[in-house]
């Protein structure tokens, strides 16, 4: 069997296994090497040994990111850096509420908060986003579906649909333990 990998390594352990490369997990996370000797690789989530410095930075500048993908003349959302609370909920009622807020710098999601309805619930996600990063961008949200592509070599090799999590209750179970049991899944 399998070890247990995340979404973005999974695929490329599947692909591996598929071509009789062998592979070894090399932590207690994410980093993988893929085949031995000199045409051994490493994989840590999406990111590869050949990924690039500058490519990384790129990805990790949501500003930039944004605004390379924008040149290429692909939409995205309207939005700014926003200096503290009140620059966010100022920012927020200029792009028109719902918005999202989040670190510039940050990664996997941690300190995004989505659909936000009111000032004050800007305020606070400002405050959870400063906890990821020095700077914050408010952003017009946009509703649909959130998909994380991989992409390997010009071709799309996985996609998962993220869904905001929830729990059901199970009449027996805590909420702390429906939650535990939502992230083991």
């Amino acid at each position: 069997a399998l070890p247990i990998f995340g979404n973005s390594t999974r695929p490329a352990a599947h692909a591996a296994r598929a071509r009789g490369i062998p592979f070894y997990r090399l932590d207690n996370e994410s980093l993988v090497q893929l085949g031995q000797g000199c045409r051994q690789r490493r994989i840590q989530r999406s990111t590869t040994d050949r990924t690039g410095f500058i490519a990384n930075g790129i990805a990790s500048d949501k500003s930039l990111t944004k605004k390379l993908i924008a040149e290429m003349g692909i939409p995205v959302p309207q939005g700014r850096a926003v200096t503290n609370a009140e620059d966010a909920a100022k920012a927020a009622l200029e792009l028109g509420l719902p918005v999202v807020v989040k670190p510039q710098d940050g990664d996997y999601g941690n300190g995004v908060t989505m659909r936000i309805l009111t000032e004050d619930g800007v305020r606070s996600a400002f405050a959870e986003a400063r906890q990821w990063s020095e700077t914050v961008l408010v952003e017009h949200h946009v509703t649909g579906h959130l998909f994380r592509l991989l992409v390997v070599g010009g071709k799309l090799i996985a996609a998962v649909r993220r869904e905001p999590w929830f729990v059901v209750g199970d009449g027996r179970s805590t909420l702390l333990e429906l939650i535990e049991a939502a992230n083991y899944d």
